[in-house]
């Protein structure tokens, strides 16, 4: 195959000299229009020059591209074009120690060998210290969108996964706020519970709209703002169970965020004022109503009763001192406003009276009471009688019905009542007054006891038709653990009276203590009656008045009197009216109560805001601005060597990449910029300085470092672990990041060469001829070998400063071996002769063969006589296309290596090649005669990635100005991208030849790939021939759309470069069986749409970027007859 030097016209050439011109000649070229070839109309005799350079240099290249082939060989050989050399394989190797071991060492050189093939052995390149593999948790954060990713997973089973980015591992930051407390949710029914929360920013109503109780079940909630309240209305809310969040058990009320969750992601680079609109709390508390709940234990006196059947509270004889005991959970409720609702059999209205006037309930016997009443029989009926007509009383009691007996006797009695007149103690001395009624008599009651005493002497005058009434004096009180303390202090109410009526004894719970009482544990109150009783006991009352007691013996009453006594005394049988208890119900509130437990959760991280006063936001976005990768380690690693390995998935379609920009931004980065790594000391997180740390960029690499002395656990992603933070930062402020796609993360991982290191081998010995050739034990010899010669003189000043020059200031040495001096001198390898020189120490390596060839003497120094004084200082071997293993065979220990289990490569090992054939060298002379080995023009860098026999083609592309973006298409045609080993070689490379100020600013890359999706429609001969004729234009659609093998002439497709349909047709129009072609559709493709759309009746091509190769998608064959 003929390759020619450069095919460029003379024109091409002036104009590219421009465009230098334009570059390295700003001054010059600043006033030139943008279209340059309107310079054509410039009269400048500069321009004139150019393009006579461009004339002079075109006729020179048609004349080189004449030169017959052989001169052409000869020709690039004398030029220095040689047969590139063996390039040795590279692989990460990973460690691992054995069962036990806590340490190991692994020194530099140590070799490895394939488990397929035990001839290929790789060499660590430098030393590496095993440690051991705490690694337990891997998680990444999205802060952009408030999100995260759990790796451990994926990790442990070697599956690949992308970091911080939306696959379907990843899941929303939980953010939620926990109202716990004992005395609110501890309830045993469903109740109404209402919340007001004063609290200020945006859309309030969203951010409270999501309620759940501690088990996590969804509650029914109304959420309404209320001026500036929000209010939170539960009107049937179901009992609590007891839940624990952050060690502590409680009853808990779960809020989250529904909408605008977005909002609480990390705030732009300047817009840290964005989660201003994020709540603000300043207050919460809560109202809430208990009722009909029963209480737990009811004692009277020494009895324990069943409450729900009824009960006498102080039984059915109650006297001074006797007690009630009530014991109820809800007695629990401290500061609650508890309330006791009494329902009684029968409301006793006589007892605690509201005044001392008789009502109905008070008559026992209304018609006998009458009857007394008419008759002469007492001086209060006599009284009656001369207030009221007897004749109309005597009618009454004829023709009238008992209601109106009742009203008249009411109407009469309490009219006496309230008369002053009607108390005189001459009128009652001969009836037997109770003793209440004797000792008010005795006090000589004033005007306002006049009342309650007129009443009192009608209960003595008829006490069977009148009910008495009573005062009775209840205390009450609850056991505060050490004594009974009175209760009835802070918002006491009985509206029960003392159980005399149907009501409601009220008041504030107090803190209680839970004591025994006839063997029930509990929460007691008491009542104990302190004054009076419901009754009174029987017993001998005194009387002057003979009558009432002998009244049916009036004989004995004479015989009595005879003998002057005028008085007795007369038993008055019990007379209690007791109350009896139908029903016991205890209802409980909270008005505006404060939570007993406030926490908010975000980040993973709980944080306690109870006690806080200035108010607290509920919802908090992770205080980190960059996504980032957290390795979480179960045992401290302070002091010990790491080294890691990112191993990262090479990125092959579209699809398979994920991006994660900001909210809004367009412009994007095309990888991570900058990587820093932190650790937690205890107090914040600190800089972690590490070895080659930006292995999430690309295609992953090693890091090493050690770790922090001052390394401390810290809870994160719920888990207390030593955790080390690697964010991912942009240079940009609108940025987005190219989400790494991690293949795996390997520990005690170093690189590996597939060579094998040779130090100190004897080549032979000078004799003075010329073109002595020397032969190394071991082939073939890989670049970098160092061979020293032991001469016998020290070389000349002139001569020492030469070699300085070639092989460095350490290239003469002088030793002393057994008490003699040694010159041992360091010579330089060249390609040829052809410049050197009588003293020249050269020579020229031939590597596949291993042999060494020194000068004649005219063309190179000859090596002084000496007895093996021609020495391999060190030298590699090895190199070839077979040290490209596949993952998992690197696995052989050459020698054991205490306290090691095993060794594995944890990816192929990649970069080997052979040494380049003849054809190859020939396609690459001209760019290296052109370039000499610099990197200048954009062919320039094309042409010396060449030189990579792993690289079939190069596209350099300027991006900006002074940056260079060169994309590479690896020779392997089932790799679409080039590896990055590859990438990082070929950048060290480049840099090393290009200008000084270009450091830093080559990107060397893989093509970016468009699919390409055919449909066609062809005619056949037979359509017993459709399948096979399907399957043969689809194969030959796919083999033409290779980037690296299709195209015309199966040299692949070149960048940019339109797909035209006549081209499409053209492939497939001679396979046998196709009668002719009926349409052909090309669908240029992205993100699983159509983005452009060739066929013959319309737009006749597919273009494609200028960074882009086609590969082809799916294809569908139709087949008509």
């Amino acid at each position: 195959m003929r390759f020619l030097l450069d095919e460029r016209t003379s024109e091409e050439i002036y104009y590219r000299t421009l465009e230098l011109a334009q570059m390295y000649c700003p001054l010059w070229a600043k006033d030139w229009p943008k279209d340059l070839s309107q310079l054509a109309y410039q009269k400048d005799l500069r321009l004139s020059m150019l393009k006579l350079f461009g004339k002079l240099t075109e006729s020179i290249l048609q004349e080189y591209n004449k030169i017959p082939e052989k001169y052409r060989i000869a020709f690039l050989d004398l030029m220095g074009t040689h047969l590139l050399p063996a390039n040795p394989a590279i692989v990460p190797l990973s460690f691992s120690l054995a069962q036990g071991a806590y340490q190991s060492y692994i020194p530099q050189g140590t070799g490895v060998a394939s488990s397929v093939n035990p001839e290929v052995v790789f060499e660590t390149a430098q030393s590496l210290t095993v440690a051991k593999n705490s690694l337990s948790s891997l998680y990444s954060i999205n802060p952009w969108q408030d999100k995260y990713t759990d790796h451990e997973a994926s990790w442990k089973k070697g599956l690949p996964f992308y970091v911080f980015s939306n696959d379907n591992a990843e899941k929303s930051m939980e953010h939620a706020m926990f109202l716990g407390d004992r005395m609110l949710l501890d309830f045993i029914k469903p109740v109404a519970l209402k919340l007001e929360i004063k609290a200020k920013g945006e859309n309030l109503v969203e951010y409270f709209q999501e309620w759940f109780d501690g088990e996590g079940k969804k509650l029914k909630a109304n959420v309404f703002m209320e001026k500036d309240t929000l209010i939170v209305d539960f009107k049937e809310i179901k009992p609590f169970s007891k839940t624990q969040i952050q060690e502590e058990e409680n009853f808990w009320l779960i809020v989250k965020p529904s909408a605008f969750k977005d909002r609480i992601a990390v705030p732009f680079p300047g817009d840290e004022k964005k989660d201003s609109g994020l709540p603000e709390i300043h207050e919460i508390t809560a109202n809430i109503q208990v009722s009909s709940l029963l209480p737990m234990f009811v004692i009277a006196n020494d009895v324990i009763v069943d409450f729900k059947k009824g009960f006498f509270p102080f039984g059915e004889t109650p006297k001074k001192k006797d007690a009630l005991y009530i014991s109820c959970k809800e007695f629990s409720k401290t500061n609650s406003l508890l309330s006791l609702n009494v329902t009684l059999e029968k409301p006793l209205k006589h007892i605690n009276p509201d005044s001392p006037f008789l009502v109905a309930e008070d008559i026992v016997r209304p018609d006998l009471l009458l009857s007394k009443l008419l008759s002469n029989f007492d001086m209060v009926g006599r009284y009656v009688q001369e207030k009221f007509k007897k004749e109309e009383m005597q009618k009454l009691q004829e023709e009238a019905n008992k209601e109106n007996i009742i009203a008249f006797l009411l109407s009469s009695l309490n009219s006496l009542i309230q008369e002053p007149s009607f108390y005189d103690p001459g009128r009652f001395f001969k009836t037997t007054l109770r003793r209440s009624t004797q000792e008010l008599l005795k006090k000589n009651p004033k005007e306002a006891e006049l009342l309650k005493l007129n009443r009192m002497l009608l209960e003595d005058s008829y006490n069977e038709d009148i009910i008495k009434q009573k005062n009775v004096s209840l205390v009450w009180e609850y056991w505060d653990g050490e004594t009974w303390k009175y209760l009835g202090k802070k918002e006491w109410e009985d509206t029960t009276k003392a159980f005399t009526r149907n009501g409601k004894i009220s008041f504030l719970c107090p803190s209680m203590a839970f004591t025994e009482i006839n063997g029930l544990y509990g929460q007691w109150i008491r009542a104990f009656i302190q004054e009076d009783s419901y009754g009174e006991l029987g017993g001998f009352v005194k009387t002057k008045d003979l009558y009432e007691i002998l009244k049916d013996s009036p004989e004995t009453i004479d015989k009595l009197l005879k003998e002057g006594i005028t008085s007795g005394y007369q038993y008055q049988p019990p007379a209690f009216t007791p109350p009896f208890v139908q029903s016991l119900l205890v209802d409980y509130s909270f008005q505006a109560k404060k939570w007993e437990k406030i926490t908010k959760y975000n980040n993973f991280e709980y944080e306690n805001v109870s006690a806080s006063e200035k108010g607290f936001q509920p919802y908090k976005a992770w205080n980190i601005p960059d996504p980032a990768l957290f390795l979480g380690f179960s045992e401290t690693i302070a002091d010990l060597p790491l080294t890691l390995y990112f191993a990262m998935n090479e990125i092959y379609q579209a699809e398979q990449e994920k991006v994660l920009f900001r909210e809004g931004n367009l412009l994007r980065e095309s990888k991570v910029d900058n990587v820093d790594w932190q650790y937690f000391n205890g107090l914040e997180w600190k800089d972690l300085q590490v070895e080659e740390g930006n292995i999430l960029s690309g295609g992953g690499g090693i890091t090493q470092f050690y770790g922090p002395p001052d390394i401390q656990k810290k809870t994160l992603f719920g888990k207390k672990l030593y955790w080390i933070k690697i964010s991912c930062k942009s240079n940009r402020k609108d940025n987005w990041v190219l989400c790494p796609w991690v293949k795996g993360i390997f520990f005690n991982t170093v690189w590996a060469y597939h060579y094998l290191t040779i130090k100190k081998e004897l080549l032979g010995s000078g004799n003075g001829a010329a073109s002595l050739t020397l032969t190394f034990l071991n082939k073939p010899v890989l670049p970098g070998q160092t061979i020293i010669v032991r001469e016998n003189e020290l070389p000349t000043s002139e001569e020492r400063k030469i070699i300085e020059e070639e092989e460095g200031k350490n290239a003469i040495q002088v030793l002393e071996v057994s008490g003699k001096k040694e010159i041992w001198v360091q010579w330089h390898e060249v390609q040829d002769f052809v410049e050197s020189r009588p003293l020249s120490r050269h020579y020229v390596l031939n590597r596949i063969q291993g042999t060494v060839l020194f000068g004649n003497g005219e063309r190179g120094m000859i090596p002084p006589k000496g007895s093996q004084n021609i020495v391999a200082k060190e030298y590699k071997s090895g190199g070839g296309e077979k040290g490209n293993q596949d993952t998992g065979t690197i696995t052989t220990l050459t020698s054991a290596i205490p306290n090691i289990k095993g060794v594995e490569n944890p990816v192929p090992s990649v970069g080997g090649t052979d040494q380049e054939d003849f054809n190859r060298a020939a396609q690459r002379g001209p760019g290296a005669v052109k370039n000499l080995d610099r990197a200048v023009t954009k062919e320039d860098f094309e042409w010396l990635a060449l030189q990579f026999q792993e690289v079939a083609k190069a596209k350099c592309i300027e991006t900006q100005r002074g940056k260079i973006s060169l994309v590479v298409v690896p020779k392997t045609p089932r790799e679409l991208k080039p590896k990055k080993v590859l990438l990082d070689l070929i950048k060290r490379y480049l840099e090393k030849r290009s200008l000084i100020t270009l450091k830093g600013k080559i990107e060397v890359e893989g093509p970016d790939y468009t699919e390409v999706n055919a449909d066609i429609t062809v005619k056949i001969l037979s359509m017993g021939e459709s399948s096979r004729i399907s399957e043969a234009i689809q194969k030959k659609i796919h083999e033409f759309l290779h980037p690296v093998k299709g195209g015309y002439n199966n040299q692949g497709w070149d960048f940019g470069e339109k797909i035209y349909v006549v081209d499409i047709g053209s492939s497939i129009s001679k396979i046998e069986g196709i009668d002719y072609i009926q349409k052909i559709v090309l669908k240029k493709m992205e993100s699983s749409f159509v983005k452009e759309e060739a066929s013959g009746d319309k737009k006749g091509f597919i273009s494609l970027d200028k960074k882009a190769l086609p590969y082809c998608g799916k294809v569908t064959v139709i087949t008509t007859n």
